[in-house]
């Protein structure tokens, strides 16, 4: 009988493209929820728990498991209650000082999605091996064996 060892598998995978800002908050366990609020359906509508974020921004990269995730959806002729969402998630997307500029910015939304994070892990991935897209968000992105070696030791 022979015994094998059992190769990890990355859950489903998300590129988040962020600012600099934005990867240092992650970093420094300032940020614990990522937000998408757009006037259409984002493409991390479809993100749920046990999915990994893969952050980038410039030279730097953090990876983090999904934990929970919060949806809101308005009809066509109404807008999200942005004081309300301010008041629920601004601690955890902004931490102590909330970001009024980004919450006034997001106003004419209508969906809204929240993805609360298990710690994240900082890791380093050359720009050159992930992909140049016009999104800020890839659904179910397929890294190249470099990177997907990378990712699987700090998972695992």
């Amino acid at each position: 009988m022979s015994v094998s060892a059992q190769i990890p598998v990355l859950p489903r995978l998300h590129l988040a493209f962020v600012t600099r800002d934005v990867m240092q908050q992650l970093r420094s366990g300032v940020q614990t929820c990522e937000s998408r609020l757009t006037r259409r359906q984002p493409l991390a509508w479809s993100t749920r728990p046990g999915d990994a974020l893969l952050f980038k921004s410039g030279p730097g990269g953090a990876l983090a498991l999904v934990r929970r995730v919060d949806r809101f959806e308005v009809g066509p002729s109404e807008r999200l209650d942005i004081d309300e969402l301010t008041e629920l998630y601004s601690r955890y997307t902004d931490g102590p000082l909330v970001d009024l500029d980004y919450w006034e910015s997001k106003r004419e939304s209508r969906f809204a999605v929240f993805m609360f994070l298990e710690p994240v892990q900082q890791l380093y991935i050359p720009a050159e091996q992930l992909p140049t897209t016009r999104t800020a968000w890839v659904v179910g992105y397929q890294p190249s064996d470099e990177v997907r070696q990378v990712l699987l030791e700090t998972l695992f």
